[in-house]
């Protein structure tokens, strides 16, 4: 699961400011390219290496326009563009899968020739993540996994399987998980945000708890609803 891909952090990267994703490293995203500053963008990171950063815009900035571009929260995600599709009016189909956290330390603003911005980052390495991956904090995400409302996710199975393979790393787990289980906003840009591998799954294993509890309750009411059988 880990990747080989290398970022040359000496230089900066192409930010593409997003206010209704925010992703993970390890998850991949489908995203449509249509704006022609991010057409060219795309132009630019295709002749190069591939990779841009994306980032969340500020939840109470107005919608961005290009003469007034949106303040951005400050971390975001390396991503490389691992397929992509041109369409014949220029637009981009392209699938984009994370692939570390980083920190937007400077933004270089759009010019008349470069129509979107540039960041210099701080790449954000969780160094003891491996110190932490032990069987008791496995055992509690295949717990969470296996509960009514987490274990009928489609990828279920495949993250139990996953959680059994030593070489899966677990923070790379654990991020596969938060991409469809954190569904605001908010709480997306607060797990991107978490420095190390503790804080994410005390978030995460939050959030999989509430999932749970709440498919209990609702299975709990739809029964004491069912009128009694007749004999």
């Amino acid at each position: 699961m880990e990747t080989s891909v290398q970022c040359d952090f000496r230089r900066e990267f192409p930010i593409f400011p997003l206010r209704q994703t925010v992703m993970f490293p390890h998850s991949v995203v489908p995203l449509h390219i249509f704006e022609p500053r991010y057409r060219q963008m795309l132009d630019d990171a295709l002749d190069r290496v591939g990779q841009l950063v994306t980032a969340t815009t500020h939840p109470d900035a107005e919608e961005e326009h290009p003469n007034d571009p949106s303040p951005l929260l400050p971390m975001g995600c390396m991503g490389q563009i691992v397929d992509h599709e041109r369409l014949p009016d220029g637009r981009y189909n392209i699938l984009l899968q994370g692939l570390c956290r980083v920190e937007i330390e400077e933004l270089n603003e759009a010019t008349d020739e470069r129509l979107y911005r540039l960041g210099r980052l701080n790449p954000m390495v969780d160094s003891e993540a491996d110190q932490h991956d032990r069987p008791e904090a496995r055992d509690l995400i295949r717990l969470a996994l296996q509960g009514p409302g987490v274990g009928r996710m489609s990828m279920a199975d495949e993250l139990q399987n996953l959680l059994d393979r030593e070489e899966a790393p677990l923070d790379a787990i654990v991020d596969l998980l938060a991409h469809p289980l954190l569904r605001e906003n908010r709480d997306r840009s607060e797990y991107l945000s978490l420095p190390t591998l503790p804080e994410r799954m005390a978030l995460l294993l939050r959030t999989m708890r509430r999932i749970n509890a709440a498919a209990r309750q609702l299975t709990e009411d739809r029964e004491s609803g069912q009128p009694e059988a007749e004999n």
